[in-house]
């Protein structure tokens, strides 16, 4: 293969890539979601004021948790130790008052996190 051919397979290829991408993603006022029912996630919920999913901390499990942006291990234990302690997160203000999680991070957490009680109905 010489290559001409090789550029032109790997056009090819990219071209595809990007199709199967953009079926997959949605893009709204500049930021780019993932489109609901790609999510594999036991965890996460769908938010109907939202068009992505979102974790839900009442159910994150500390591998799940540490997939959210700025949350290392030792934060994400300190999730699942303030939620052991204290119950069910009622809000996700609650987070405020967990160990190591300050306004900022808060603030960063909030587009990706959701709190579902169990009287919120199924799901």
């Amino acid at each position: 293969m010489n290559n001409k051919e090789k550029l032109a397979s790997f056009v090819v290829l990219a071209t595809l890539l990007l199709g199967v991408l953009a079926g997959l993603l949605h893009r709204d006022e500049g930021e780019i979601h993932v489109l609901a029912g790609t999510d594999t996630c036991a965890a996460c919920a769908y938010s109907e004021n939202d068009s992505y999913l979102r974790l839900d901390l009442n159910r994150a499990s500390v591998e799940e948790l540490m997939a959210l942006p700025g949350i290392g291990e030792k934060r994400a234990l300190a999730i699942v130790a303030w939620r052991d302690a204290n119950g069910p997160f009622r809000g996700i203000d609650d987070l405020d008052e967990v160990r190591g999680i300050g306004p900022a991070t808060l603030d960063r957490l909030r587009p990706f996190v959701s709190v579902k009680t169990d009287s919120s109905g199924p799901g």
